[in-house]
């Protein structure tokens, strides 16, 4: 390659909907277009066909959305350095670039049948070939499936600090005004899908427990029932069927609220802005980047201990819920942790009451210097051959 030209760098992977592959897809390429390279795009087909700009907007803002528009999609003649792909299921197949990367996690450490194009064996022998993968926890995935240390690259997710950050206190009075909060509530926020691997379950119950001792406290559970199907809703019918259901009483129903509308990123940084807690005692993740993003905007946020997010929690952020980790048995392959519904209770008890006063500056400072997008991207595109600097 000549010596003058610039690194050529194609991305292959979903834009313009607010699935976490796309939304970091997104993320990144804001980033990569500041950098020194030469960047192309190509927009490859969504896991489902349904899926949509309108239907499932990812909330970008116009200039967002105009600097996306603009970068070029590649020229089938020219020379490109690399190749990285962001999509699932995830495609191994060799590519016209000097080299190719293909992002993807394990949330449950197992590769089963993500991958298509070429088996394990031969992506792992193909020199040229290299895995991206957000955590350490996805990246033994990865190498229980048979690929080699030196073939997977962790490089963590970020947060956009123009969007993500401690809101003055009028804006948070006005925010949770919006949504029906007294100055004395308390408000548990969970954000995300949600499946069985995100835990909400654990957190319904432990609210409707907590429900019982302290009449100030606020559940608001913000579905992606728009992408996935899976609704806020249908976590509470399950939780009915378990031997706490008595605890859901109509008062305790009363104070959880359901948001399944598409949000702006403007909105979400409300919605963070507005809350006390966010809460995260999931079961398996690939990193798990909302709780990053609340404590961006000094949330203290309590997540599950032993998983991906062990790489990015320090405890000026919150706390973290003790687990067991269970994996790899005969009737199912998958590795998952079990978050203790005590322990659970114990750390929020301690956060309503003022115990633990975590969160806040210290948190938010932590993130916005280890985690922003452009630090995070750096690390990527490194990996591509771009010299980025210091």
């Amino acid at each position: 390659m000549g010596c003058n030209r610039m690194k050529r760098v194609c991305v292959e992977g979903w834009r313009n909907i607010n699935h976490s592959y796309a939304m970091v897809n997104q993320f990144q390429l804001l980033e990569m277009a500041k950098f020194p390279m030469e960047l192309r795009h190509t927009d490859t087909p969504h896991y489902k066909s349904t899926w949509n700009a309108k239907d499932n907007a990812s909330g970008l803002n116009a200039d967002q959305t105009a600097t996306l528009k603009a970068i070029k999609q590649p020229d089938p003649t020219e020379k490109l350095d690399a190749i990285y792909r962001i999509e699932y299921p995830f495609n191994f197949a060799s590519s016209r670039a000097d080299h190719t990367f293909v992002f993807g996690t394990t949330e449950h450490q197992t590769l089963e049948d993500k991958f298509v194009k070429r088996t394990v064996a031969q992506a792992n022998g193909d020199e040229s070939f290299t895995i991206i993968t957000p955590s350490q926890w996805s990246k033994q995935g990865y190498l229980r499936a048979g690929f080699s240390d030196e073939k997977v690259r962790v490089v963590p997710h970020g947060i956009n600090p123009d969007n993500l950050h401690i809101a003055k206190p009028q804006k948070r009075a006005r925010f949770r005004k919006n949504i029906g909060l007294s100055d004395t509530d308390f408000m548990l926020l969970s954000m995300g899908a949600m499946t069985p691997n995100k835990g909400v379950d654990i957190l319904v119950i432990a609210f409707a427990l907590l429900h019982q001792k302290f009449d100030n406290l606020k559940l608001v559970l913000k579905d992606q029932s728009n992408l996935y199907g899976a609704t806020a809703q249908n976590v509470i019918n399950n939780v009915r069927k378990t031997k706490f259901a008595n605890l859901l009483t109509d008062e305790c129903l009363s104070d959880i609220s359901i948001i399944s509308d598409n949000l702006t990123l403007n909105q979400i940084h409300g919605l963070y802005a507005a809350t006390d807690c966010l809460v995260s005692p999931y079961r398996a993740e690939g990193f798990n980047l909302t709780p990053l993003e609340a404590a961006a905007c000094g949330v203290p946020i309590v997540v599950t201990k032993g998983g991906a997010t062990d790489e990015f929690f320090n405890p000026c952020m919150g706390a973290q819920i003790e687990s067991t980790l269970s994996s790899f048995e005969a009737n199912d392959p998958r590795a998952f942790l079990n978050p203790q519904l005590d322990s659970l209770i114990h750390e929020l008890e301690k956060l309503i009451t003022g115990q633990n006063k975590c969160g806040g500056e210290l948190g938010s400072q932590f993130v916005h210097e280890n985690f922003s997008w452009n630090r995070v991207t750096k690390q990527l595109v490194s990996l591509f051959g771009v010299d980025v600097g210091a």
